[in-house]
């Protein structure tokens, strides 16, 4: 086996089917050497025999694969474990239920022949949503100052920059915020790739269950949460989830999904 350019981590818990499908789209990845890395919170749906499955299939294709299963603090807890256990140069991030977009996806990126002066390459996603798929490019870099600007995993992250600077414990639903925004503020260098990385589920994830709270702790993170503009912006956001609800619970869906299609295809332009 060559010594991997890219370790790709999955984290899981309970989400066996979910989590053949990503690992699918990890195994199908083209001309790159990669290690394939899976943290699982002590599964009990099966999960166990899916690893030792994949673990034969890695072999087979010429993949090194090291996974663990194992109560966990939480996910980012679970993502520090996979960081540690990596030893590729670059580390992706791809969860249970997310796929690669294409078997050359990690290939496009060129990571080999990105300088050692860029510390994070990233690219484009696709957010499957209940309507469709909305391909959507990153937000300018400054948008960091307030909240994510990219997607976790359409991103490709120096490996020792996860070691020296941990996911944030403190943090349940927003330590990936907090280490972007500590790389952004501290002058490591990004750089955009104009490809789509990943098909990414984007409703009923981690942090669009907890928008609220994902919300809270963006604020303490830049600061921000201590001001009265932040207060008050928090308070129209709790009025526009309500609001929310109320349209889902009353409006045909599929009104109300031509209406969030047309909102989600002028925003990616």
């Amino acid at each position: 086996m060559k010594e991997p350019l890219v370790s790709i981590i999955t984290v899981c818990r309970n989400a066996n089917q979910a989590l053949c499908q990503t690992a699918r789209s990890v195994l199908d990845q083209k001309d790159c050497p990669l290690e394939y890395i899976i943290v699982d919170g002590a599964s009990t749906d099966g999960t166990m025999d899916t690893l030792r499955q994949l673990e034969r299939e890695c072999a087979e294709r010429g993949i090194a694969m090291r996974w663990v299963s194992e109560p966990d603090r939480g996910i980012y807890d679970a993502m520090n474990k996979g960081c540690r256990m990596a030893c590729g140069q670059w580390l992706n991030f791809m969860n249970a239920g997310d796929t690669f977009v294409c078997p050359e996806t990690i290939s496009q990126m060129g990571l080999e022949n990105v300088g050692q002066e860029i510390d994070i390459a990233y690219g484009n996603v696709n957010k499957v949503m209940a309507f469709g798929t909305i391909e959507t490019r990153p937000a300018p870099l400054n948008l960091l100052e307030r909240k994510m600007a990219l997607c976790h995993q359409a991103a490709f992250v120096r490996s020792a920059l996860v070691i020296d600077h941990p996911y944030d414990l403190r943090y349940p639903v927003a330590a990936d915020y907090e280490f972007f925004y500590w790389a952004y503020k501290t002058g490591k260098r990004f750089l955009w790739v104009d490809k789509t990385v990943a098909n990414f589920e984007s409703e009923g994830g981690f942090s669009q269950q907890n928008r609220l709270r994902m919300n809270r702790e963006f604020a303490r993170i830049n600061g921000r949460s201590h001001t009265l503009r932040w207060k008050m912006s928090y308070v129209l956001k709790c009025i526009e989830m309500g609001m929310n609800r109320l349209y889902r619970w009353f409006m045909p869906k599929s009104v109300l999904n031509a209406l969030r299609q047309r909102n989600y295809a002028r925003k990616a332009r």
